[in-house]
C-alpha cells in the first residue's frame, strides 16, 4: 500500500513538472467514460479540477469495451508484458516495470481483449484539458 501511494504522488508530481496546466475539459461523451464502459476494469481513485486519476486492472485476455480517454500519464505499479502479434504474424512484447511512468495521448480505444500475460495494474492519471 505505501508504494502505491508513493506511486500516485509521483505521477502527480511529474505531471507538475511537466507544466501541466488546466484548460477546461470538453464535454465527455458519457457512454465512453471508461468508468461508465468497464468498471469491471476502472476505477476512480481521484478526482479534482485538475485530474482524475483512475486505477486500471487489466487482466489477460479480458474484454474492453471501446472508451476514450484525455492525454494521460500511466503509472505502473507491478510488472507487465504486454505481448501481441502484429500485422505481419511477428509477436512483438512490450515489458513494463513497477514504477516506470509512460505518457498516452488522449484516444479512444476498446473493442479488444487485453494482451498482457499476467495482471496489469496501472494508475492513469487523465489531466483535463490534455491534448
Amino acid at each position: 500500500m505505501i508504494k502505491f501511494a508513493a506511486t500516485e504522488l509521483s505521477a502527480l508530481a511529474l505531471l507538475g513538472a511537466c507544466g501541466a496546466s488546466y484548460a477546461p475539459e470538453p464535454a465527455r461523451n458519457a457512454e465512453l467514460d471508461p468508468l461508465k464502459a468497464a468498471p469491471h476494469i476502472y476505477a476512480l481513485k481521484l478526482e479534482n479540477d485538475y485530474v482524475r486519476a483512475i486505477l486500471t486492472t487489466a487482466r489477460p485476455g479480458e474484454f474492453t469495451p471501446l472508451h476514450s480517454h484525455p492525454g494521460r500519464a500511466a503509472v505502473f505499479l507491478n510488472d507487465c508484458v504486454d505481448r501481441r502479434t502484429d500485422g505481419k504474424g511477428e509477436t512483438v512484447e512490450r515489458k513494463f516495470a513497477a514504477g516506470d511512468v509512460v505518457w498516452a495521448p488522449a484516444e479512444t480505444h476498446g473493442a479488444f481483449n487485453y494482451t498482457f500475460v499476467e495482471e496489469c495494474r496501472i494508475v492513469e492519471v487523465e489531466v483535463k484539458g490534455a491534448k
